[in-house]
């Protein structure tokens, strides 16, 4: 058995921009440094750790020796994949060259007040470089014209938060499992599913569809933990149009106050589980919808002028970004009924096995267990 501690961690290292901020009145602080990023890199086995200190600067790990580190330049803003906000990254293929089908990193991050010159990103695919004497990430691509993330605008990040719960990869695409207001504007919250086409290094192709988890007029809107797996037999005759063996993703959601996403126990909690075909589905609508001139961009990503421009293409090949439209909202709703509701308690953690058992952690400590 190997082990690295990886905090707590001194307060220069972990609040002060390496070059931009002095703060020796809280040298030698300790800090906590609570891991958002444990991913592995299955190219050449490493752990990559990124915390809540440091501005969220990564570590990469040898597997199987954990032990054995070699920290990453905090003063590259690519190597800030963690912080102090809600954090989702794992490693996934991307499918144009020179990647060819081997694994980056695909990372979501909330703002959390940083410097605009030590912020990275909002969504983006980053690759793990290795040299002699260090590691670092960089963006997968980073030219003139094309640039493998899509990023909030600068006048939204502190008005319009979204928080990342989950991350997966299924048939080519990458997706991000968020909880945001509805618009600008309103004060009800949401999940939603984000995704990119894995062939596409410019995130033109990224889309935004709403879920909803809902039973007997109660809607369950705060997604709180995700979980891909595959439908056993028994599942599969539950559910129209899906098969032993297809993909289903599985969202455990609570409710949250209208004007909050702070969730609480006595609200409940509930599991709804839904087929990742009429998600695909759902996305090709959405996409097909912008096309008509029917649907629209979002806002937060693409300025006030965010209606989808009518356009004569093909949407199969508008699924990986065509330039025209981007950044697609979908409001057609990806709806579910919930298998099982938890009254009373606030599940945090849900994994799933082909048995349709489902196990789900709740915020006291204790697990529950359902099938």
């Amino acid at each position: 058995m190997f082990e690295y501690a990886t905090g707590p961690a001194s307060a220069a290292a972990a609040d002060c921009a390496p070059d931009a901020i002095a703060c020796d009145d809280r040298k030698g602080v300790p800090v906590d440094n609570v891991n958002k990023v444990l991913a592995i890199d299955g190219n050449a086995s490493v752990l990559l750790a990124c915390g809540s200190a440091g501005l969220g600067v990564c570590t990469a790990h040898h597997l199987p020796n954990v032990s054995h580190a070699r920290a990453m330049d905090a003063a590259h803003v690519p190597n800030l994949v963690g912080g102090a906000g809600s954090v989702v990254a794992f490693f996934a293929p991307a499918a144009y060259p020179p990647y060819d089908g081997r694994d980056v990193l695909y990372a979501g991050a909330t703002y959390d007040d940083r410097a605009e010159e030590r912020l990275p990103a909002t969504v983006s695919s980053r690759q793990l470089r290795y040299g002699d004497e260090s590691i670092r990430l960089d963006y997968a691509v980073d030219k003139a014209t094309t640039l493998s993330y899509i990023d909030m605008l600068g006048e939204y990040r502190a008005s319009y938060e979204i928080l990342y719960v989950y991350g997966f990869s299924n048939k080519n695409f990458s997706y991000f499992l968020t909880v945001q207001r509805v618009n600008l504007t309103s004060d009800i919250f949401e999940s939603r599913l984000a995704r990119v086409c894995q062939n596409d290094p410019t995130y033109f192709s990224y889309t935004e569809v709403p879920l909803e988890c809902k039973r007997n007029g109660i809607d369950y809107q705060v997604a709180q933990a995700g979980f891909l797996g595959k439908a056993g037999v028994v599942l599969a005759r539950d559910m129209p149009g899906v098969r032993a063996g297809d993909a289903i993703l599985t969202i455990v959601f609570a409710r949250s106050e209208q004007g909050s996403a702070v969730v609480a126990p006595q609200y409940g909690s509930a599991v709804c589980v839904f087929s990742l075909a009429e998600v695909e589905q759902k996305f090709y609508d959405a996409v097909q919808d912008c096309y008509l001139g029917a649907g629209a961009m979002l806002h937060w990503f693409v300025g006030s002028q965010s209606r989808c421009t009518r356009a004569d293409v093909d949407i199969e090949e508008a699924m990986c970004g065509s330039g025209l439209n981007y950044a697609i909202e979908g409001r057609d709703l990806i709806s579910a009924n919930p298998d099982v509701v938890f009254a009373n308690e606030l599940v945090t953690a849900v994994a799933t096995m082909v048995q349709r058992q489902t196990h789900g952690g709740v915020l006291d400590g204790h697990r529950r267990h359902y099938q």
